[in-house]
């Protein structure tokens, strides 16, 4: 997770212009879409400005989302987000979502939780010490992977795509 923090390797590569940072002492319980908003990082269309999120606390994020130009998002905390309509491609080689919410060797919580429908991500969904959560209400579709200490699907028509080719091993 460092290497995401400011200052990390990954953080470094993505470039001051590519790299959103959203630090505990500005948002100290979450980082909600209007918080995006109000930063300038997405338009009253859903569109998403290219690049790395990172948040030391947790994104909480909800509406129409794009990422077509390629997003990461990784949080200290977790990921929840509840969306229509969304798209997104990754930012990161290989990586989409990353939460490192939970306890090693624990699986107590749930890391990255998504209730989406008409969505389509591509990408790793990546969650070490936690669990997976995805719920849909139609055409949820996943070209990547989802690697989690659990992951849990509800819904209809969720669709996961391993593609190596697309997304291989890191």
């Amino acid at each position: 997770i460092d290497d995401f923090a400011p200052g990390g390797v990954r953080a470094e590569a993505a470039g001051e212009d590519n790299y959103h940072y959203f630090s505990a002492a500005q948002y100290p319980v979450k980082v909600r879409s209007q918080d995006l908003r109000a930063e300038g990082l997405l338009d009253d269309d859903g569109n998403l400005t290219p690049g790395l999120y990172f948040a030391d606390t947790k994104f909480e994020l909800s509406g129409t989302l794009l990422g077509t130009e390629g997003v990461t998002f990784v949080a200290r905390d977790s990921l929840s987000m509840s969306c229509s309509q969304c798209y997104f491609t990754k930012w990161e080689p290989q990586l989409l979502f990353f939460a490192l919410r939970g306890d090693p060797g624990a699986c107590n919580v749930t890391a990255i939780s998504i209730s989406a429908s008409e969505t389509q991500w591509y990408g790793l969904v990546y969650a070490p010490y936690g669990g997976v959560s995805i719920s849909s209400s139609g055409n949820l579709a996943v070209w990547g992977s989802i690697v989690a200490y659990t992951v849990d699907l509800s819904g209809s028509e969720i669709e996961v795509h391993y593609r190596p080719e697309l997304d291989p091993p890191i």
